[in-house]
């Protein structure tokens, strides 16, 4: 979906289509959410990291993710991989998740410095979901 060519009559109509699912569908602090604008938040290390959104995290990735064993004793990521984490938080309310990581590796004598995004997690009740048209 382009979005650069729906009219703001049409975005309209969407948006009050999601209203009306959100009524009918979820209860009044979810609602309220919808209206909220989420802030996004970038933190170097998880030592910057508020202890209750790394609680949040955890939380999100092992429902996405389910793990063996109880994982919340140690950083999200390893420290030598130089982690940076980018929260979508309503206050102190985690929406969305993710971080990018690097490191230096030699690879045929020749040092690089190599870059990775991972862990790409929302909470399932914000995902937007994409409806297919009914056929006739």
């Amino acid at each position: 979906m382009n979005l650069g060519k729906i009219s703001a009559s049409a975005l309209y109509r969407v948006q009050i289509r999601i209203l009306r699912e959100s009524i009918t569908k979820r209860s009044a602090n979810t609602l309220l959410t919808f209206f909220s604008m989420p802030e996004l938040r970038r933190y170097d290390g998880a030592d910057e990291t508020p202890r209750e959104m790394e609680r949040q995290i955890r939380s999100l990735m092992q429902a996405e993710w389910p793990a063996p064993g109880d994982e919340t004793g140690g950083p999200l990521v390893a420290p030598e991989w130089h982690p940076t984490y980018f929260i979508l938080a309503e206050g102190e309310i985690v929406w969305s998740y993710t971080r990018t990581v690097w490191a230096r590796v030699t690879h045929l004598g020749r040092s690089l410095k190599l870059y990775g995004l991972g862990d790409v997690v929302t909470a399932p009740g914000l995902r937007l979901r994409v409806r297919q048209p009914r056929r006739a």
